[in-house]
């Protein structure tokens, strides 16, 4: 059984929350699937933002680059 990976998100601006939903494992290949689900509030400003994403897990850590634009 491959080992849990532990997910975390930052640079998040103010205003803007983000969750990992949904995460389902692919058999066979050692993948998983899962949705990140991001949403802003009244209080968000409007700009383009770099986030990270970082996964822990089995002694290894990767991390994804994302980029966010928050538009009214």
């Amino acid at each position: 059984m491959p080992p849990c990976v532990a997910l975390s998100i930052s640079g998040l601006p103010k205003g803007v929350t983000a969750s990992f939903v949904g995460a389902i494992a692919a058999p066979g290949n050692g993948r998983s699937m899962l949705t990140l689900k991001v949403a802003s509030g009244t209080g968000a400003n409007v700009g383009t933002y770099s986030l990270t994403v970082t996964g822990t897990g089995g002694g290894m850590t990767q991390t994804q680059k994302l980029t966010l634009t928050v538009t009214h």
